[in-house]
């Protein structure tokens, strides 16, 4: 205990050191640093009083000091300049590039499918035309967009957005790639086209609840003074206190979710540029506005879309990479939802207004009295909606609620057995819609007396569309009869209360090509999968591209059939089979015990992931290196671990099939315990399937077969990801020898995959291989 005081008591030195000078150019800090003092417990009396003297120091040097002005807001975007950019053809300009960045970086090996990548999102950037590429792990395609991206950005003063699905990706692109890309120029600074010059600028931009808001830090400080306070709530409080942009979990990585969840920024609160506290939000945006190159994630680069370009701003071109995903975080971002998420958040946006009409004195009596009427209004909408919840809830049937989501086909299915408190609060949206209306008319109305009610009327326009859309959704989801959309129950997990009643929309290439695909953009389409087959028709159809769009296929440079040994066998039976699961623990415990290599388990649910963690237990007792995805840990924490784990098995589910990493030992054996098909009686792939086949197409074939297949693809390239990297791919789903779409998994992969008949002799072969020197 006395160690980790120490530390804490050094971290808030480091904090309070930044602070000093932040404090002397802004104000506010000031008071949050007073703030803080609250914050901080009794029990720690030590901090509280190296808190105060600080504080104390800060404020003596403020007011010794004229108060300059708040700092400047673009701390993530970076502006790097240095020597002249040649006066050359695009191409010719690509290829000096690509020998500077071999000759800057050691180790760097100029590929061939890399440059000819590159090359042809060069053409496509230049002409506005789309390109779909697929390029394999280890093609270096992040490379392959990026120094084409900003050489056009420089030349053609052409503004570029790339989106990733992963939040990983997104930091690499932004903390290595980018200034790495920039670095390597020796040609550096640009010229314009009115012939001035200047360097790169780029910008990540995260989703606003990754951002703290101002607003509800005050509040979150008074609460937490109130209840006592904690050391941990007063690390968080300095630690933002010196933050550049505001960023929750970079800032205070590893703290209680629960703890800082009251600090994200809201869309139901946020009057962005009117708010009175600097908001990060708006910084960050404003920083990526004025980027060349800004970096989003498909989710933020959606509702971008949706606004109209209100978020990014306008641009000339779009990398969309992980593009794989595109189409289905397209399907969540247009979904439609209406639950107890949504009454919370109309109840919090009205707290927010409460709070801000305490501060501001003379207020009309019949403005003051309005509000109340709404806020009123909006509570009792809250507890009918829960009402509404609570007797689906009652009236449902016990046995579907195994599944996550349950669909309805019609809103009778639904609300017809609960049709009383539909209907009340149905009239309660009325009422309140009134009741909002007529207090933002009267809000708007005083504004031109009372310019100081600016901010109050934004958050009125916002509160009140709030509640605007609350009420669509409510009788769109009660018809629940649209042929174009999936409608379901989500309880959130198997067995659940009942969260919300919500619906996805079965196809969204035209949103896609309406929102982000405009005929004047650049667009360039790319993942390591694609391909499903002989070609990308899947992905194309699933984004509105037509069979016209240039497709490039680029090989992975890896050596797949020396540096894996791929191996299959029926033997273990049918997934279905009781004894199946025991005999993937079999084959998985005698691997460990003969190879000590670390291993990943890629299953598909996780009732048979737990399954397989009791099999395994058994087998190798309760000390073994087990890590399991909802039992040991979830899917960052558990993936750092499996690297720092002597011989650790790592039991993973859906997210473990993409999107992480294990470099080199980290990872040495893969198991593909089962084939990654979607759930069939899943509400969207359900709907999605009776949609194909009423206009005369083959489910299986055109929706749940080739979305296996990228799954499966996905899956089977966690394990090479260098030229140094070896292991065994142990492919136990024995439908692929039984059933005539077996092929197209099989075929799918890069190396061939060896047959064996008994396990027995599936792991002799990769035991000797290990052996062997593999």
């Amino acid at each position: 205990m006395a160690e980790r005081g120490a530390s804490s008591r050094v971290e808030s030195d480091a904090c309070l050191h930044v602070d000093l000078a932040r404090a002397r150019a802004n104000p506010q800090h000031l008071e949050l640093l007073q703030l803080a003092l609250n914050v901080l417990p009794k029990s720690a009396e030590r901090e509280r009083q190296r808190l105060a003297h600080t504080l104390s120091e800060a404020m003596t040097q403020a007011l010794a000091a004229p108060v300059r002005a708040s700092m400047p807001a673009a701390a993530s975007a970076s502006v790097l300049a240095a020597g002249d950019l040649r006066a050359r053809e695009p191409h010719a300009t690509l290829d000096t590039c690509f020998a500077e960045v071999a000759a800057w970086r050691q180790a760097f090996e100029v590929r061939e499918g890399q440059v000819e990548m590159a090359h042809a999102v060069l053409d496509t950037l230049l002409t506005s035309r789309r390109l779909v590429v697929e390029a394999g792990t280890g093609t270096g395609k992040s490379l392959a967009y990026l120094l084409p991206a900003v050489l056009v950005a420089l030349l053609r003063d052409v503004r570029v957005v790339v989106s990733t699905h992963t939040r990983n990706l997104q930091q690499q692109l932004v903390a290595h790639d980018l200034p790495e890309v920039w670095e390597c120029f020796s040609l550096k600074t640009a010229p314009r086209a009115d012939g001035t010059r200047r360097g790169l600028r780029y910008a990540k931009l995260l989703g606003r609840t990754n951002y703290v808001c101002r607003v509800a830090l005050e509040t979150w400080v008074e609460s937490v003074a109130v209840s006592g306070g904690s050391v941990e709530a007063g690390r968080v409080l300095l630690a933002l206190l010196h933050s550049p942009d505001g960023v929750l979990d970079e800032v205070v990585p590893g703290v209680d979710p629960q703890l800082i969840a009251p600090l994200r920024s809201r869309r139901e609160v946020c009057v962005g540029r009117s708010c009175r506290c600097e908001c990060p939000v708006y910084r960050a945006r404003e920083a990526a506005r004025a980027a060349d190159v800004v970096v989003v994630n498909h989710a933020l680069l959606l509702a971008d879309g949706r606004a109209e370009g209100n978020v990014l701003g306008a641009y000339d071109a779009l990398v969309v990479d992980e593009a794989h995903n595109l189409e289905r975080v397209a399907t969540e971002a247009l979904g439609i939802r209406l639950g107890r998420a949504q009454a919370d958040a109309l109840v919090a946006s009205s707290r927010r207004v409460e709070h801000d009409l305490r501060g501001l004195p003379d207020l009309p009596d019949d403005l003051r009295r309005g509000f109340e009427r709404f806020a009123l209004d909006l509570a009792v909408l809250r507890r009918e909606l829960g009402r509404l919840l609570e007797r689906c809830d009652a009236e449902l049937p016990l046995a579907p609620r195994v599944r996550r989501r349950q669909r309805y086909r019609d809103g009778d299915e639904v609300f017809g057995s609960v049709r009383d408190v539909y209907d009340t609060l149905q009239l309660q949206m009325e009422k309140s819609a009134r009741s909002g209306a007529e207090w933002l008319a009267a809000c708007r109305s005083t504004l031109a007396e009372r310019p100081d009610l600016g901010e109050l009327v934004e958050l009125a326009e916002l509160l009140v569309a709030l509640q605007h859309e609350s009420h669509t959704a409510l009788e769109f989801l009660a018809r629940g009869d649209q042929e174009e959309w999936a409608f379901y129950l989500d309880f959130g997990a198997p067995g659940r209360q009942l969260l919300e009643i919500a619906a996805a929309p079965l196809e969204v290439a035209p949103e896609i090509q309406g929102q982000l695909d405009l005929p004047e953009r650049s667009v360039i389409y790319t993942s390591a999968t694609l391909f499903t087959g002989s070609d990308t028709s899947y992905f194309r159809r699933g984004v509105g591209l037509d069979a016209a769009t240039p497709v490039l296929h680029v090989p992975s440079p890896f050596d797949y059939a020396t540096q894996c040994s791929v191996v299959r066998t029926a033997a273990l039976g049918h997934y279905r089979d009781p004894d199946f699961t025991a005999a993937v623990a079999e084959v998985v415990a005698t691997l460990h015990t003969r190879t000590r290599r670390r291993t990943l388990v890629l299953l598909t649910s996780h009732a048979a992931l737990r399954q397989l963690h009791e099999e395994l237990q058994e087998r190798l007792g309760s000390g073994a290196p087990l890590l399991t995805q909802g039992v040991s840990g979830e899917r960052d924490e558990l993936a750092r671990s499996l690297g720092s784990t002597q011989a650790g098995i790592l039991l993973g589910t859906t997210s473990f099939w993409e999107g992480v990493d294990f470099p080199g030992e980290a990872l040495e054996i893969l198991v593909l315990a089962k084939l990654p098909f979607v759930v069939p009686d899943e509400p969207i792939v359900e709907a999605r399937c009776e949609r194909l086949r009423s206009h005369g197409e083959d489910p299986f074939h055109d929706f749940v077969l080739p979305e296996a297949v990228l799954r499966f693809r996905q899956g089977f390239g966690r394990l090479i990801r260098s030229r140094r990297d070896r292991g065994a791919v142990l492919l136990l789903d024995g439908r692929l020898e039984t059933h005539g779409y077996g092929d197209s998994f099989v075929d799918s992969l890069p190396a061939p995959a060896q047959r064996f008949e008994d396990p027995d002799a599936l792991v002799e072969h990769v035991v000797e291989w290990f052996q062997g020197g593999g």
